[in-house]
């Protein structure tokens, strides 16, 4: 992720956005825990963690809507 953040530009440090979301179905609650780069030009850079999941996540149905929420959200300039 720092890798992209160089790439895109970032000027910030990474900082926790206090925002979670549920990513993977068979972990209770909130699990994927958001980070993002600050100062950058170009889009955001983010580090989605997922706490308490395995190699292989069960991803649940809301994994497709937050990935496409964030993907509307920084669209391709």
């Amino acid at each position: 992720v720092a890798k992209w953040a160089q790439l895109d530009g970032c000027t910030g440090a990474i900082t926790d956005t206090g925002m979670a979301i549920d990513l993977d179905a068979s972990v209770a609650g909130q699990e994927t825990k958001i980070e993002r780069y600050g100062g950058c030009p170009q889009s955001a850079v983010e580090l989605w963690t997922m706490g308490g999941s395995g190699h292989f996540p069960e991803l649940g149905p809301s994994w497709v809507q937050q990935i496409l929420r964030f993907l509307a959200a920084h669209p391709k300039k």
